[in-house]
């Protein structure tokens, strides 16, 4: 039987990834592209089809070589019929069924869920969380979101919007958060809020080796702190710190919810290491009171920038 393949793609808001695999899911080449948010969403699907012309021509494949194609969006799925619901990142895809545009130009079977879900998916079968019967996958970047395994399988919810773990209130002052709300965990411990914090700090006089580090405080980055963490700056250490306390509490609430015994972390955030998962595991474990009979795993995410493309290409597994 001659052999086929399927591809995965990471749409995102800035950058289009796209993977070629085999039926056990091996990366065997990739392609990448800029995301043109302007484009209506019946011509970006027709770039996306050149795209994939593309990857298979460079692999001397064609699309009869196919056994599917799976995407990933950052953005609210109706995944039983192929809907995207809402999306900030693709403001005109609101109410498009992807699946059926999709697949008919494609002519192969197309599936597509939240971005987070498939993450989810793929460190489920491929990386931290495999063979796991159980798992969460929290991601923390621009936003916080997650996906949730239960019992080998994706849990959507009833209306496919499961996981937005970064709406999760945890305290009733803070920055307001996109939804209009304040106190999410969003507002409080994602990328852009970890550096506006910072930013802040040192716009009211703290020292920090930061103010040398940027010649303006708008270029302050993650890294930036993450490097100044390591040789001992105090505010550095301290913005770390308070993160990992605020996300110690998100976890702690989220294991009273499901009981589940294992969390992958992954995200850009998730890149402040040892230091940040220390504070965070000691906070959880204060907080949630668990006896050391039943161990509950915080690990991080393995499968870097990769896993949305092999996450994708496994929701023709599914």
């Amino acid at each position: 039987m001659m052999e086929k393949y399927f591809i995965g793609i990471d749409v995102g808001g800035t950058k289009l990834a796209y993977g070629l695999f085999d039926r056990a899911c091996n990366l065997i080449d990739r392609f990448k592209a800029k995301t043109n948010p302007e484009l209506e969403p019946d011509e970006m699907l027709d770039e996306m089809c050149t795209h994939i012309d593309t990857l298979l021509k460079n692999n001397s494949l064609k699309r009869s070589d196919l056994m599917g194609v799976g995407a990933a969006f950052p953005s609210h799925i109706d995944y039983d019929n192929g809907f995207i619901i809402t999306t900030s990142s693709l403001p005109k895809w609101d109410n498009v069924p992807v699946k059926k545009l999709f697949s008919e130009k494609l002519g192969v079977t197309v599936e597509i869920d939240n971005d987070a879900n498939v993450a989810a998916i793929a460190e489920h079968l491929f990386g931290a969380g495999k063979g796991k019967k159980d798992m969460l996958y929290i991601t923390i970047s621009t936003g916080i979101g997650g996906g949730i395994i239960i019992n080998n399988s994706i849990y959507r919810g009833s209306y496919g919007a499961a996981g937005e773990f970064g709406h999760m209130i945890i305290s009733d002052d803070g920055y307001l958060c996109g939804c209009g709300n304040k106190g999410c965990i969003m507002s409080l411990a994602s990328g852009p809020k970890i550096i506006r914090y910072t930013r802040e700090k040192l716009e009211e006089g703290c020292h920090s080796i930061l103010s040398a580090m940027v010649e303006n405080l708008d270029d302050l980055t993650c890294k930036h702190i993450q490097d100044a963490a390591n040789i001992g700056d105090q505010l550095a250490i301290d913005v770390i710190n308070r993160t990992g306390d605020l996300l110690g509490i998100m976890f702690a609430n989220l294991y009273q919810i499901f009981n589940i015994n294992h969390f992958v972390v992954g995200g850009g955030v998730s890149k402040f290491g040892k230091p940040l998962f220390d504070r965070f595991n000691e906070k959880f474990r204060k907080l949630s009171k668990i006896s050391y009979a039943y161990p509950v795993n915080i690990v991080p995410a393995v499968l870097g920038d990769d896993v949305g493309i092999i996450g994708a290409a496994a929701l023709m597994l599914q």
